[in-house]
């Protein structure tokens, strides 16, 4: 039995350094791939205004974005990214911003590794340098005011979601995370204008009307509270979330038996009530 043991342990070894070696090949043949592509490219964008489509034809795995002066390090950026190898793609991008520094899109893409590997303070002068040079790109302005919310700067975050907004009024989750942000100031109403804007090009979402209705609970508008919970209820049964905040109007409206039934309801459907049925329940 122990030998059999150590026998294994040898085979995953040699696996592993199999395993590795395939992965050290693969990488070799994508920096290839990368910069043949970018060599093939480069001639190709002579002359071409229309720079995103000719990158496109030319190799559609590599995005180049409007970065016409990219070298091949951009091109392992965006490989080591496919592959959520993020200490890779920083250090290429890092060799990109040498070679180029005026790339707005290299030093945006440096924020967005951040932002979304749960570091969006890190992530802040990246956006900021990226808006300063190309003013009117959507993107940008976006995700610098998602890094504000996750940094609870919620005035900072409406004013950035505000102007991408103002670039692509139909782009609607925009509408969707200022309205978060509104909520962060308790600006019900303002939340509740942007969650209705959102409501035609979001189709159904039950965290739509979980998230408006609660802002009309948070007026004290009632019926329409009850009326959005019921709907992201229909779309999404036993949302638990949903069912706890109609235990909430249900207390708020001074039915305190209806609202225990919702609480515990919500408890049974995953919810963390962190102690208010012991407190108001028992």
């Amino acid at each position: 039995m122990g030998r059999g043991e150590i026998g294994n342990f040898g085979q995953l070894k040699l696996m592993n350094r199999i395993m590795l070696l395939i992965k050290q090949i693969a990488i070799l043949f994508l920096f290839l791939l990368a910069k043949n592509s970018y060599s093939q490219f480069s001639d190709t964008l002579k002359g071409n205004s229309d720079i995103n489509v000719s990158l496109i034809k030319v190799d559609p795995l590599i995005d180049y974005r409007h970065v016409k002066d990219s070298t091949p390090f951009r091109a392992m950026q965006v490989i080591f990214e496919k592959l959520k190898m993020n200490k890779e793609a920083i250090s290429y991008l890092n060799k990109e911003i040498k070679v180029n520094p005026n790339n707005a899109w290299a030093i945006y893409q440096l924020g967005l590794i951040y932002n979304e590997s749960g570091n969006p303070k890190k992530s802040l002068p990246y956006f900021i340098k990226a808006n300063e040079m190309i003013s009117d790109m959507y993107f940008f302005h976006y995700n610098l005011g998602l890094a504000y919310y996750r940094l609870n700067q919620n005035a900072a975050a409406i004013i950035e979601y505000s102007s991408a907004i103002n670039i692509n009024p139909n782009d609607s989750i925009a509408y969707y995370n200022r309205a978060l942000a509104y909520e962060g100031l308790n600006d019900f109403q303002l939340a509740i204008n942007d969650y209705s804007t959102y409501l035609p090009l979001a189709k159904k979402l039950a965290r739509l009307y979980n998230n408006r209705g609660n802002c009309y609970m948070e007026l004290n508008i009632y019926g329409k509270a009850r009326k959005d919970f019921n709907k992201a209820l229909k779309i999404q049964p036993n949302k638990n979330n949903t069912l706890f905040n109609i235990g909430v109007l249900m207390f708020k409206m001074g039915k305190t038996k209806k609202a225990c039934k919702w609480f515990n309801k919500a408890v049974q459907y995953g919810y963390n009530d962190k102690g208010v049925i012991d407190k108001y329940c028992k």
